[in-house]
């Protein structure tokens, strides 16, 4: 009988990592110590603040690879041997949280080989297991397709990296891994029903795609090209979160408010403002219907409205504060101080500010944040935008675009340069309709603006809006 064949597995490990020096090392599970750190240096690609917090990591996946008998002797042996460190468990947490201790990275990360016939048949098997559950429909495996159109020129892109951050620290670790990363895609191989790649792919609960190219760091784009050698442009959605989330609490929020509609002018709020509640039911929120009007009033800020819609909220906000620091670190504080930041009684200066200019918007984020959680509220919103580009732009690409090589990254979509024109029509026109369920004589209207890559920046161009 004919065995499938699998393709080597490549396996990232700190330079400084010497697995044979472990308390208790067994010369049976060295390829799991290897895999345990490989699987949490890609966690820590995945994250938001990528090496420099730890990151929740759950025993799962690594037990289902090595057996719940010998998954927690691993952890202990890298732990014992200052390898990594893991954080006290807390009450609302699904996982603990491991980092990899800095002393270990400082020399940079390598490559390993996995040749091992057993062990590269379970990864392979494992990873088929999850990539078959997460593209169950025809827009989601032509999305995935494309991903294997993509390549990075390698070289130049290491060149690049190492001329401009110091091997060992966390920037220039996260984006040598990205770029092997990335490199690999194209070499995907689809055989005897399986799906045999040797690279990261995960779709998280708020249906966010997470790969190579979603966690490329923004100056590598510049790398990046089509198999045959066509380079990329960006089409990013100006005020992305802000706009989805402005639809999601409207579409969540229930309560009488006289004197305005849903497109209508906003004004003073009255005690009865603060006491709409998000329409809940057993299953979770109960969004509005399809082509129907809401059965309720809802008061609008007009100029935040306008302004996430327009593209310019952040400067908005930065020019009434007087913000001094970059538009980057403005978005951070922004997020961690207002939208996604936990509920307290005691609001933050941000929180008061926003309260004050745009009291509708911020009491339905205040109320829905203290029934759910700041979490789920991003989760929530994450929902949206991942079922706006994977969905409806994924069913357009699909249809209207078939031989157009593209990528998803969260709120934008990277395409050949030139395709873009006619994709952006596309686009806009799909967000009219997702941002406008019911008629309306004066449609909200998203920004999309096209950020090609020079050398090793990126400038951002604004096309002309379509005409109401």
């Amino acid at each position: 009988m004919k065995f499938p064949e699998y393709p080597t597995v490549t396996c990232y490990t700190p330079k400084g990592f010497d697995a044979t020096k472990l308390p208790n090392y067994n010369k049976r599970h060295h390829y799991k110590y290897d895999w345990s750190l490989h699987t949490l240096l890609l966690k820590h690609l995945r994250s938001s603040s990528k090496f420099d917090e730890p990151v929740s990591l759950s025993g799962k996946v690594l037990q289902e690879l090595f057996g719940s008998v010998y998954y927690p002797m691993i952890i202990k042996s890298l732990m014992d041997g200052k390898v990594i460190t893991r954080f006290n468990y807390r009450a609302g947490e699904h996982a603990f949280k491991y980092k990899i201790n800095p002393h270990i990275l400082k020399e940079g990360i390598q490559a390993k080989q996995i040749d091992k016939v057993t062990i590269r048949r379970k990864i392979h098997l494992f990873r088929d297991k999850d990539i078959q559950r997460n593209l169950k429909d025809a827009i989601s495996k032509h999305e995935f397709q494309n991903l294997t159109f993509i390549d990075i020129d390698v070289e130049d892109a290491i060149k690049f990296i190492n001329s401009k951050y110091k091997e060992g620290t966390p920037k220039h670790t996260h984006r040598i891994l990205s770029v092997y990363e990335v490199s690999r895609m194209k070499d995907t191989q689809t055989a005897e029903g399986i799906i045999k790649m040797d690279w990261m792919f995960k779709v998280d609960r708020s249906g966010r795609w997470h790969t190579p190219i979603a966690h490329l760091a923004k100056d590598l784009r510049p790398f990046l090209k089509t198999i045959d050698g066509k380079r990329f442009v960006e089409l990013d959605g100006a005020c992305s979160q802000l706009t989805f989330c402005h639809k999601y609490l409207l579409e969540h929020v229930s309560g009488k408010v006289s004197n305005s509609n849903i497109i209508g002018e906003g004004g003073t709020p009255t005690e009865s403002d603060n006491e709409y509640e998000p329409q809940w039911g057993l299953d979770g929120p109960k969004p509005m219907g399809r082509g129907s009007l809401p059965s309720y009033d809802v008061r609008i800020d007009l100029m935040w409205r306008n302004a996430i819609f327009n593209g310019n909220a952040y400067q908005l906000l930065m020019d009434g504060m007087q913000w001094k620091k970059s538009r980057d670190e403005f978005k951070e504080y922004f997020f961690k101080n207002l939208f996604f930041n936990k509920y307290r009684p005691k609001l933050t200066k941000m929180e008061e500010a926003f309260k004050h200019y745009f009291p509708h918007e911020f009491q339905r984020l205040r109320k829905t944040k203290k029934r759910i959680g700041n979490k789920e509220l991003a989760v929530a919103v994450q929902r949206y935008e991942s079922r706006f580009w994977h969905k409806w732009i994924g069913s357009s690409m699909r249809e209207k675009f078939k031989l157009i090589n593209y990528a998803t990254i969260h709120d934008s979509i990277l395409l050949p340069e030139e395709n873009v024109n006619e994709v952006m029509v596309e686009v806009t026109r799909q967000a009219i309709r997702f941002f406008n369920p019911y008629d309306s004589d004066e449609p909200l209207i998203p920004t999309f603006r096209v950020k090609t890559f020079e050398a090793v920046s990126d400038r951002g161009t604004e096309l002309n809006r379509p005409q109401k």
